[in-house]
């Protein structure tokens, strides 16, 4: 055999491997993200790594639920969680996915997502925040990287310069105040109101913003149940905002009404 044809064979051959590799590419890329999340949750505990948070994180929003019994869950924090399992390949429920979970009705509902397996095995949280994060940014974790990650504003120095308005709807959709409205009423607070405040040095440089509610300790009884009142306001947010406690007085007008 001369060397034109073997050559011809070999390139036959290494095409032939190549579309064989391509086809079963093809068929791990056709596995619904349902398929995919199903796949993901059978690997054992011991083995969940970052990759695995990555792959259940990048499936998430597209993956097809039924809704558990009961279907609203509390959990030990306090807050309500629609209860969800893994479709089955029978169930039926196309369609049934958290983007259109949350423009139906998580969003208004004020409710996070706990996410479990077959067999009921628990898998994931999402807090209300996270869902607002995804509405927002398309992202259940999205970082801005511009909120000043909780620094308190007694601690901020002399120099810095502090710009006060109303947040934007891209930070706090309508939907999402009154939510906190409702939760700061029934915990206490009789008018809450809300700014946001833009901080940096006298250069301009180092810019953090802040999200301030009109809540002191005084307000709630201590310092304690003015902290766990901050974090359960974090609960409603994306995870990377800050949030902050102040008198109404410290910024005059510049507070408006949930």
């Amino acid at each position: 055999m001369d060397n034109e044809i073997k050559m011809n064979l070999f390139t036959i051959f290494n095409r032939t491997k190549t579309h064989i590799q391509q086809g079963k590419d093809a068929c791990l890329e056709q596995l619904t993200p349902t398929q995919q999340m199903a796949e993901l949750m059978r690997i054992p505990g011991k083995d969940r790594d970052e990759s695995w948070q990555q792959g259940i994180l990048s499936n998430l929003s597209l993956v097809t639920f039924r809704c558990g019994e009961p279907q609203i869950v509390e959990d030990v924090d306090g807050f309500s969680y629609i209860n969800l399992f893994l479709a089955e390949p029978d169930d039926n429920l196309e369609g049934n996915v958290l983007t259109k979970m949350m423009d139906d009705f998580l969003l208004q509902k004020g409710w996070g997502v706990k996410l479990n397996s077959f067999t009921g095995e628990f898998c994931w949280i999402l807090s209300y925040g996270d869902i607002l994060n995804f509405h927002l940014n398309g992202d259940f974790y999205f970082n801005s990287g511009l909120f000043s990650k909780g620094v308190p504003l007694k601690d901020v120095p002399e120099k810095e310069n502090i710009l006060i308005g109303a947040p934007s709807a891209l930070l706090i959709p309508k939907v999402s105040r009154s939510i906190i409205k409702t939760f700061l009423i029934e915990n206490g607070i009789r008018s809450p109101q809300i700014c946001f405040i833009m901080r940096s040095n006298w250069l301009g440089d180092h810019l953090s913003q802040d999200l301030v509610f009109n809540i002191t300790p005084f307000d709630v009884g201590g310092d304690d149940k003015f902290n766990v009142l901050m974090q359960k306001i974090q609960w409603h947010l994306p995870k990377h905002y800050s949030v902050v406690g102040l008198d109404k007085i410290a910024f005059k007008d510049h507070f408006m009404p949930l």
